[in-house]
């Protein structure tokens, strides 16, 4: 397990420079849905941007055990992110420089199957991260708002993403089964 935990924060350590550029582009793809660029959903885009970035920023970065300790959930995540993305932004490219025929068979098939194992997956890291980060975020209020103050606002960070932990699995099935369901329409 220290090896595991050696390896993770190398790994984390060295994608999470990347990672943090890569996920704050990824609002672009809110706005291109918006616009129509490409035939997805704008709420379903932003959903999935705000997933990842409340994950990385909010929780794998923010806390310590997770963004230096090598916790595998933080790794996890990351890896799964960068290797459906590796694959789809690809895919997007030659669709794009070969509007007639699209992208070639093959790569069609890689993207709209290696979600299968990897979205799962990585959804399951987030959680775990965030399970992981809730002592630290309770215990140091990270992200929260405390009254007293001008606004007369009071706002529980650590209560707010448990209640979003709760909600994840039902966020990820409905998202996951409409990928299934554009996965056989894509593959036949």
């Amino acid at each position: 397990t220290t090896t595991v935990r050696a390896l993770s924060a190398a790994f984390f350590a060295g994608a999470a420079p990347a990672a943090r550029v890569l996920v704050l582009a990824c609002i672009l793809e809110t706005a291109h849905a918006a616009l129509g660029v490409v035939p997805s959903s704008p709420l379903t885009c932003f959903l999935q941007w705000w997933g990842r970035e409340n994950a990385l920023f909010q929780i794998a970065l923010a806390v310590p055990a997770l963004r230096d300790e090598g916790h595998p959930a933080a790794a996890g995540m990351v890896l799964c992110w960068c290797l459906s993305e590796v694959i789809r932004y690809p895919w997007y490219a030659a669709g794009a420089a070969n509007p007639a025929e699209g992208p070639p068979h093959w790569l069609t098939w890689l993207r709209y199957s290696a979600f299968v194992p990897l979205y799962p997956v990585g959804v399951a890291c987030e959680l775990s991260a965030i399970w992981a980060a809730l002592p630290t975020l309770r215990r140091e209020r990270l992200w929260s708002v405390q009254m007293p103050n001008a606004a007369n606002f009071a706002f529980d960070y650590s209560v707010f993403i448990s209640v979003m932990a709760l909600l994840y699995p039902y966020l990820f099935w409905g998202q996951y089964s409409s990928l299934l369901r554009t996965r056989a329409k894509k593959l036949g």
